[in-house]
């Protein structure tokens, strides 16, 4: 008992002393420039976000602590065992000693810690570890999988006899204690206890609903308790989750045979979520309620009785106004575990909630010693996040949970100290930090006030934050919800607890206690209009959030609501109309702007984000995202225009980003940012920085993440609309910050631009670009260059432009021939084709093809359709703008007067889309369809070809058919015993005169 007292005993550190650093174990990183790689700058490679860098050597490569853990346990000798329903990097189970992780990462190749994902419960013997399988694991999965604990391979046993532990979802508690493994399953309402031996079922003992437990000398078994209480519901009946408890106030002690013996209710209203008893036969009991510590019951056997706590009471919300949100020692922040060693050092897990809520808010695991000193704290807080620099002081860097400061001179991996939480579950409990996931951060000011912003993975909703310096706040640290912005609920599914049903809307905290009520909420009667029709009040589709120095918020906007939605994308600006009493940014939908395509951007064929400088030049520089490559969340090009606000709608430049499908040298971006007068682009993969100069679009080089934070081979992908910032400091020096959220961490470049920068030559234009008119289309062609990655074929109706690049033929990879559908019979088009490079593109000179007329059009949607399946589906790249859908088995097309003046055979054209590949449909080549006139025999047409993806581009067969001078009745059909597809017919085309 004196070692737990004595613990408590220290004096508190100062809030200067409870701080973490995120770099406990690091490596120096060097320059990434390389002799043998021209494009690539001399930076260096940084992170922050977790204590390790996710770097190493094979086998133990990939070294980072995860980002989450649900369960701890602890052995005699001082590891740590933590196990997790989800880590982005695969692995579930990790093992600490000493502050340092020493598990074989082992997440590959079908290793049971990868395949059979994790879950909420862990425990651990010399040769095994034990580790529950929960629905809401990597994979979902039932009951417990014994691995190896030397290297975390399956073990090929399992625990036997039980009836329901193959069957349990929710594993919620392991423990070992006197020979026996004991097995809380909570939705099974047992605890089954095993042999540790023979791993064989004793006893099977009737708990309601446990959750966490601890046994005790005796072979008392001590639980706690789901609360039971019944979810609410939003307005679609669906139940909201988010803020449940998974513990109750109350522990249960029972004896070895199942009699209950007594109750402890743990005061304050508590929530218990961590249960351990430590050699001196203490029951520590873990909070997560308002409290955030730790209850210490001493005589247990007896009479248990309240003794001690461990933690300040409050957490990392205790203090005043500056000290709430910051994090330190014992300033626990969402307990998820507790265990202790022979030593008494005790070990505690967090989470930011608490068990089953923590992805997203950041681990942390922390060993402290008798004399309450802290051994060691480890972090992990990344989980599909961004964070962004505080523009006024860039050494405070915020993901939308945390805030660090951070000293851009230290070594690489020392710079950041991860200070505080920005978030409050207790207060603000309609935080969309809570009912969701935020992903990308940003920091701005809008007339000297701060505002944190939070948007979820794919952009689809934004929450805007304030903060408070008042002693009667929540703390200077704690960001207050105050506006947000939402694409609306679609399919029964909503983002936040409360909202409107019908539509997108503008919320707005009234009042200022950071809650949602209906009254707070703003829809749109009507939401403008799009190329001249009116936009309803309905669900919105986009992606991208963005706020100015001005204070106007730039949004994503599809002009359609059904596919395609590439062709259709707008911007919006929602104009900040002053500040309410409260201090929140008022936006209404009745001061919105739309830019649309290709009104506002005559040069691109789409816009998918958008950074607006207004300092860059009179009346602002917008910089865009373009082209979006269809079926790609890529883009292929950044067009910057200046003098925005004064209506300039020509772009200054546009820079030609790579783009390639090659599997072999896939190139994907996924997004901008612009700092410095540099413009970075993010690759998803090949998991590059491209950077340009501003001023004139040019090409400046590259940054690859280096060896010591992983590599190329070993970051994350990105995986988030806003995957990478940029910033710069007083110093000159530019700060990128990047997504890599398989290893919990955010990538830090740091780059001094050199006073003169490098100058790369653009590759010669294509070769041999020829045109050549067909039916309502230009067939295209040119011959390949291996050194090129990617060709584009740009249009325009005049000779001198503006040409803008085709959807259907923007980053073509090892293609040499394309064709451009839906053009008019006798009108001319100007085409250029540009062949791209990582340092550059160039262009051909323009090709000019006037589309002529094969022969008659008979429209397929004109057509008589028969069939249980057969319908009209809108088609853009289409002849008539729609085609004949779902022509399968048993159905037919009837075109009647079809007249040709001259008897004969007939190169008729079928044209169709088709984009699914043959082993779409289990066939060896593509489907065919029958072809007869006048009732005559059928003929089998050639293969109908693969044309487009995006279900939108025609192509063609021809088939001769016979025909009588005069009308004819042509018909379609797949017989019902035919090998069909799915194909979709355009049209048919018939040639004025016979063969």
């Amino acid at each position: 008992m004196g070692t737990l007292l004595f613990a408590i005993a220290v004096p508190p550190r100062t809030i200067a002393q409870e701080k973490t650093n995120l770099a406990a174990h690091t490596q120096a990183a060097q320059p990434a420039a390389t002799d043998s790689d021209p494009n690539t700058l001399d930076y260096t490679s940084s992170w922050i976000g977790n204590s390790l860098p996710g770097n190493g050597i094979s086998p133990d490569a990939r070294r980072a602590v995860p980002i989450d853990a649900d369960s701890i346990y602890a052995t005699p000798d001082g590891k740590v065992f933590t196990n997790t329903t989800w880590d982005e990097g695969g692995r579930v189970v990790s093992i600490f000693k000493d502050g340092k992780l020493i598990s074989p990462l082992n997440d590959q190749g079908g290793s049971p810690n990868w395949s059979e994902g994790g879950g909420d419960s862990i425990a651990a013997d010399s040769k095994y570890i034990y580790k529950s399988n929960t629905a809401g694991g990597t994979n979902g999965g039932q009951g417990i999988t014994v691995l190896n604990a030397a290297d975390l391979s399956n073990a090929s046993v399992s625990l036997t006899g039980s009836t329901t532990l193959g069957n349990s979802y929710a594993v919620y508690g392991i423990a070992i204690s006197n020979g026996k493994i004991y097995v809380a399953q909570q939705d099974m309402n047992v605890v089954d206890v095993f042999n540790q031996s023979t791993l064989g079922l004793i006893n099977s003992i009737p708990v309601p609903n446990p959750v966490r437990i601890a046994v005790d000398s005796r072979g008392g078994l001590w639980v706690s308790h789901q609360d039971q209480t019944p979810y609410p519901t939003n307005v679609y009946g669906n139940v909201d989750s988010f803020n449940a408890d998974y513990g109750l106030a109350d522990v249960d002690h029972f004896d070895s045979s199942g009699n209950l013996i007594d109750t402890i209710l743990v005061p304050d209203y508590a929530e218990v979520s961590a249960l351990w008893i430590d050699n001196l036969g203490f029951l520590l009991v873990g909070d997560e309620g308002p409290d955030q510590n730790i209850k210490v019951y001493g005589n247990i056997l007896y009479k248990p009785t309240l003794v001690t706590t461990l933690g300040v009471k409050g957490g990392v919300y205790a203090g005043d106004d500056g000290e709430r949100g910051k994090v330190g020692p014992w300033r626990f922040r969402g307990i998820t575990g507790i265990a202790t060693d022979a030593f008494e050092n005790l070990y505690v897990s967090q989470n930011g909630w608490a068990m089953g809520h923590g992805n997203g808010h950041g681990l942390e695991v922390q060993s402290y010693n008798i004399f309450g000193q802290q051994n060691w704290s480890l972090d992990g807080l990344e989980f599909v996040s961004l964070a962004a620099a505080d523009p006024k002081s860039p050494t405070d860097v915020f993901d939308p949970y945390h805030h660090f400061k951070v000293d851009y001179s230290q070594p690489a991996g020392q710079e950041a100290t991860y200070v505080a939480d920005t978030m409050n579950r207790f207060l603000y409990p309609d935080d969309l930090r809570i009912t969701n996931i935020l992903s990308t951060a940003q920091i701005q000011y809008i007339d000297g006030k701060k505002f944190l912003l939070g948007s979820t993975q794919h952009g689809t909703s934004l929450e805007i934050y304030r903060f408070e310096d008042s002693r009667s706040g929540p703390g200077k640290e704690i960001g207050i919800p105050c506006v947000a912005f939402d694409y609306g609920a679609i399919n029964g599914g909503t983002d936040f607890v409360v909202q409107p049903t019908d539509g997108e809307f503008i919320w707005r905290d009234l009042n200022a206690d950071g809650l949602m009520t209906l009254n707070e909420f703003e829809e749109p009667t009507t939401e403008g209009t799009y190329q001249g029709s009116p936009i309803p009040n309905e669900h919105r589709d986009g992606g991208y959030f963005y706020m100015d120095t001005n204070g106007d918020i730039w949004q994503v906007n599809y002009g359609t609501n059904t596919p395609p939605f590439e062709p259709s994308i707008h911007l919006r600006r929602y104009f900040f109309q002053g500040f309410d009493s409260f201090g929140a940014p008022m936006y209404d939908f009745n001061h919105m702007a739309i830019y649309s395509v290709p009104g506002d951007f005559p040069e691109l064929s789409t816009v998918s984000g958008a950074i607006f400088k207004p300092e860059d030049s009179k009346g602002g520089t917008l910089y865009v995202s373009a082209n979006g490559v269809p079926q790609e969340s890529a883009f292929n090009q950044v067009a910057r225009y200046d003098n925005w606000d004064k209506g300039s709608r020509k772009a200054k430049w546009i820079i030609n980003v790579p783009f390639d499908p090659d599997p072999n040298n896939t190139w994907f971006s996924t997004s901008f940012d612009e700092a410095g007068q540099f413009i970075f682009v993010d690759f998803n993969t090949p998991h590059y920085t491209l950077i340009y100069n501003a001023k004139d679009g040019s090409y400046v080089g590259r940054f690859t993440p280096s060896a010591e934070i992983g590599g190329l081979a070993d970051v994350g992908n990105t995986d988030e609309w806003q995957s990478e910032h940029a910033f710069k400091l007083d110093s000159g020096e530019i700060i990128v910050l990047r997504e890599d959220d398989e290893f919990g961490k955010q990538i830090m470049y740091k780059w001094k631009p050199p006073s003169e920068l490098t100058t790369f030559p653009a590759p010669p234009p294509p070769a041999g670009f020829v045109g050549k008119a067909n039916d309502e289309e230009a067939d295209l062609s040119w011959t390949l260059d291996p050194s090129i990655l990617t060709y584009t074929v740009s249009r325009s109706s005049a000779v001198g432009g503006p040409y803008v690049p085709l959807q259907s033929a923007s980053g073509l990879f090892g293609v040499s021939t394309v064709t451009d559908t839906s053009l008019s019979n006798g009108t001319t088009y100007y085409y250029m084709l540009s062949g791209l490079t990582e340092t550059g593109s160039s262009q051909t000179a323009p090709v000019a093809v006037t589309p002529a007329p094969y022969g008659t059009t008979y429209e397929a949607e004109n057509s008589i359709l028969a069939g249980p399946q057969i319908f009209v589906q809108a088609c853009s790249g289409c002849s008539g703008g729609a085609f004949v859908a779902a022509v399968v088995q048993g159905t037919s097309m009837t075109f009647n007067n079809v007249s040709v003046a001259t008897a004969g055979t007939y190169a008729i054209r079928i044209y169709e889309v088709n984009g699914n590949q043959p082993s779409d449909w289990g066939l060896p080549t593509e489907p065919t369809i029958d072809i007869n006139a006048n009732g005559g025999a059928e003929i089998v047409s050639p293969p109908l070809p693969f044309t487009n993806s995006n279900w939108n581009v025609p192509g063609y067969v021809t088939v001769n058919v016979p025909l009588n001078a005069g009308a004819n009745t042509i018909v379609l059909s797949v017989p019902g015993n035919a090998p069909s597809g799915d194909p979709c017919i355009d049209r048919i085309v018939v040639p004025v005169n016979p063969m």
